[in-house]
């Protein structure tokens, strides 16, 4: 182990962290990733390009036999168009912890991989709360008519996705930034975040919530995230550059609840998508906060006996009629999909997965002229999207559980 020194550690890291190491280590962070299958397409000058049908060809019908041919109709295909989404992360070694590290190379390099590992986590976490969110990656939105002190509450849909070291900036729907702080704690308990400083006198109530350098703050998105599910599921807008008005074959299904989650509305979600589409069932998957779980545990325990429904309320997997529910927390509380997994997709550029970059000369750490530290980086050029709207659901606005 006496090789690692400053070096060659970066080589070393990139033995390590390969990109297959790091496609493993986040599959094992979130098995809904680990779940999404790589989409093909032709890669073109704006994204990935692939061909949609938006109306088939119908020129059919009864026909007497001395009757003309049925005139032929046009087959209606159009263009959908994914932009990979960039994510960059970095890591910095000083050499400070070089030096004290001198006389064990075996710590010198655990430091830095540690770090690594713990910055693909959060970036992971991260990536997994976008596929839930629109491609403007705001995280959620203060909920405070009068924001005071440094313990904000806001809305507790997707709290989750917050963690402590963010830096984040409050946004107006205008796109004007009021405030940037460094998040210092969390509480999806009590749906409150603490900041660093006490900027509370520069909010207004909703204003919403980014990771700094998202926005400019004045107006206009530096960077966009996934394109994902709420946009593929949405009845309505643009969704991979195709309006859902003008191509009805392109809205997604969206069902607004009054209450928890429960046979119901799995079925008429299901019958919905089968009546459109004919997609089969099998094909599905569930996705669901562990509290909308919960919730619909509460629902279908007491009345399963007396249903029709298979309801199978094990410790290691709740299913419906044969549907395992992916527990995953990152999700809204109060939103469940269903999703065809094969349409459900990843699109990357050649060697654009999550990887720590080699564009420091081959190696992955670049030891900085006139400062004392090391700095490298990690990135990915990818997007995740549905192929076919009309093969997923979103339930949403279920009731919440009464405590957490």
């Amino acid at each position: 182990m006496a090789g690692f020194d400053q070096s060659n550690l970066g080589s070393i890291l990139k033995s390590v962290y390969s990109p297959e190491a790091i496609r493993v280590l986040q599959n094992f962070e979130s098995p809904l990733l680990g779940r999404i299958g790589n989409g093909r397409a032709t890669l073109g000058g704006n994204g990935f390009i692939f061909a949609v049908n938006s109306q088939s060809n119908m020129a059919f019908r009864p026909s007497g036999d001395t009757q003309a041919l049925p005139t032929a109709q046009r087959q209606q295909v159009q263009q959908a168009t994914v932009v990979p989404r960039v994510m960059l992360g970095t890591v910095q070694i000083t050499g400070l912890a070089k030096a004290i590290a001198n006389n064990n190379s075996h710590s010198f390099a655990s430091v830095a991989q540690y770090d690594l590992a713990e910055l693909i986590k959060a970036i992971t976490h991260y990536q997994e709360g976008q596929v839930f969110r629109s491609n403007v990656d705001r995280i959620l939105r203060l909920n405070e008519a009068s924001p005071s002190g440094t313990d904000l509450t806001v809305d507790n849909g997707q709290i989750q996705n917050v963690k402590r070291g963010m830096v984040i900036d409050f946004v107006t729907d205008a796109g004007a930034r009021t405030a940037s702080a460094t998040v210092s704690d969390v509480s999806w308990v009590n749906s409150t975040i603490t900041t660093s400083v006490d900027v509370s006198a520069l909010l207004t109530d909703n204003d919403g919530i980014f990771l700094t350098g998202v926005q400019d703050g004045n107006g206009s998105l530096l960077a966009r995230g996934y394109d994902g599910l709420e946009g593929g599921t949405a009845a309505s807008g643009t969704y991979l550059g195709l309006s859902k008005s003008t191509f009805p074959a392109w809205a997604g299904n969206v069902i607004t609840a009054s209450g928890p989650l429960d046979e119901d509305l799995l079925m008429q979600a299901f019958n919905r998508v089968r009546v459109e589409v004919g997609a089969d069932a099998r094909d599905f998957a569930l996705i669901a906060h562990p509290s909308a779980i919960r919730r619909f545990m509460e629902v279908a325990y007491p009345r399963q006996r007396f249903s029709g429904s298979s309801v199978d309320l094990g410790v290691s997997e709740v299913k419906f009629n044969g549907q395992t529910f992916i527990d995953v927390v990152t999700i809204p509380d109060t939103d469940v999909y269903g999703v065809a997994m094969s349409e459900l997709k990843r699109f990357e550029t050649p060697n654009g997965s999550l990887q720590l970059s080699d564009d420091f000369g081959g190696t992955g750490i670049k030891w900085l002229n006139g400062f004392d530290a090391g700095l490298g980086y990690v990135r990915s050029y990818n997007n995740v999207v549905l192929t076919n709207p009309k093969k997923a659901f979103r339930i949403q606005s279920l009731s919440d559980v009464a405590s957490r």
